[in-house]
């Protein structure tokens, strides 16, 4: 499984830090498949990235259509945020199936990421498509919005 990561994950721009316990931050993650570009089913993004001691409150999943049946795997990774090895996992705290064929937003699915503990490293965020997805006439974009927060005991 190849890894393909974007900008967050390179460190060439930062995830926004929640400094105050309480205090929500949100964070604005991209990725887009360019023109002519094909993002193989094997392929997991690394789209953005969760702070450590912090655990997510809500999160949006807004994007491009990506045609035939296509559904989105979104969680978080193995490893360590920005690390580069192709071995890392995806789990799918957010989004096990979320269905992205056609243009539209999806919001919060709170029942798995709830559960997932906060820990004291920063971690990626990661994106996978069931399908090889080609943008034909058009970049295909995905947004990812994630509100976040300091964990609180």
């Amino acid at each position: 499984m190849p890894l393909k990561q974007n900008d967050w994950a390179y460190g060439r721009k930062t995830v926004p830090d929640a400094c105050r316990a309480g205090a929500v931050t949100c964070a604005k993650f991209d990725f887009t498949i360019k023109d002519g570009e094909t993002l193989a089913a094997a392929d997991i993004v690394e789209i953005g990235g969760l702070l450590a001691f912090n655990e997510i409150v809500s999160y949006k999943l807004v994007h491009d259509a990506a045609g035939g049946t296509t559904t989105a795997k979104v969680g978080l990774l193995s490893g360590e945020f920005g690390d580069e090895d192709d071995s890392r996992t995806l789990g799918a705290e957010m989004y096990a199936a979320a269905a992205v064929a056609a243009a539209g937003v999806k919001t919060t699915e709170l029942a798995g990421i709830l559960l997932a503990d906060s820990t004291d490293n920063d971690r990626g965020i990661g994106l996978q498509l069931s399908a090889d997805t080609t943008a034909s006439g058009s970049d295909i974009t995905f947004t990812l919005i994630v509100e976040f927060c300091p964990k609180q005991d």
